[in-house]
């Protein structure tokens, strides 16, 4: 699995694969998430927008895109979308620290902050 930080514009995102038993972790937390009932998800403007997850084999049962972002998680696959909670944005938070040693220091400490916000 890759995961992208979502954060530039005009130039490629940084991002880093996850070790095999960092996706089957992954695979554990997502499909512990709460179904998302209420308003829609929105990650656009300048900055920090979250984390894109790309799966490249079947660890989380044929979800191919998984975008994470503020407490919402939104998988998509063949055209249909589904939100999830991700409380106190423990996904978000997790997901960001096996990042570390993998991104340059200074973004890991930017995301990192931003994702301790709110």
């Amino acid at each position: 699995m890759q995961v992208e930080v979502d954060m530039f514009s005009g130039r490629p995102n940084p991002h880093w694969e996850l070790t095999v038993p960092e996706s089957q972790e992954f695979a554990r937390r997502f499909q512990s998430l709460s179904a998302h009932k209420g308003e829609g998800f929105v990650n656009e403007g300048l900055g920090y927008r979250g984390l894109i997850v790309r799966e490249s084999g079947a660890e989380v049962e044929g979800e191919r895109e998984i975008v994470i972002y503020q407490g919402f998680v939104v998988a998509k696959r063949q055209g249909k979308t589904q939100q999830f909670t991700d409380q106190n944005r423990a996904l978000e938070k997790w997901l960001i620290q096996t990042g570390e040693g993998r991104l340059d220091d200074v973004l890991y400490d930017q995301i990192s902050k931003l994702a301790e916000q709110k």
